[in-house]
C-alpha cells in the first residue's frame, strides 16, 4: 500500500450525508499507523457539507473529498480512487469518530477527534528595522 494511496484513502466526504452536515462540521484530527509510520490526518468539514482532508506529514493539504453516509451514529464512506472504505461510530457525545480504514484487504484503526478550537499558527515575528549609522564624516 503506497503512502499516497493511504492519504487518498483517509479522505472523507460529507456530501449527501444522512446526518446533518452541521453535526459533523468542524475540524477532526487523528492518526493512522502504517507499518512503523504514524501519519496525522486532519479532516475539515464545513456547515454545508463540504470537506477537505490534510495529511500534514506527507505535505498533502486541501484534498477534496466525496461520498459519505451517516445513519444512526454510524458513518460510512468509500474512496473509489484508492479502493478504500471507512466505517466508524460517533462516540463521546459526537466528539469522537471511532472506526477503521480498509484498503486492499488491510484494515487500519483510525480514530478522529473533533477539535473545537483551531490551533492558530504562530504569527511571524517581525524584527523592527535597525537604525542606520550616519556614514558622513563629522
Amino acid at each position: 500500500m503506497t503512502l499516497f494511496a493511504l492519504t487518498v484513502a483517509a479522505a472523507v466526504s460529507i456530501a449527501g450525508a444522512q446526518t446533518p452536515a452541521g453535526e459533523l462540521a468542524g475540524r477532526w484530527e487523528g492518526r493512522v499507523t502504517v507499518g512503523s509510520q504514524t501519519l496525522r490526518v486532519v479532516l475539515h468539514v464545513d456547515a454545508v457539507g463540504g470537506a477537505t482532508m490534510d495529511s500534514p506529514d506527507q505535505g498533502a493539504n486541501g484534498l477534496a473529498v466525496s461520498g459519505l453516509s451517516a445513519q444512526g451514529g454510524v458513518v460510512r464512506f468509500s474512496i473509489p480512487a484508492a479502493g478504500g472504505r471507512y466505517e466508524g461510530t460517533l462516540a463521546d457525545g459526537g466528539r469522537t469518530l471511532n472506526g477503521a480504514l480498509t484498503q486492499g484487504g488491510t484494515s487500519l484503526p483510525l480514530v478522529l477527534s473533533r477539535v473545537m478550537e483551531l490551533t492558530p499558527s504562530p504569527a511571524p515575528v517581525e524584527t523592527p528595522p535597525q537604525p542606520v549609522a550616519d556614514a558622513r564624516p563629522q
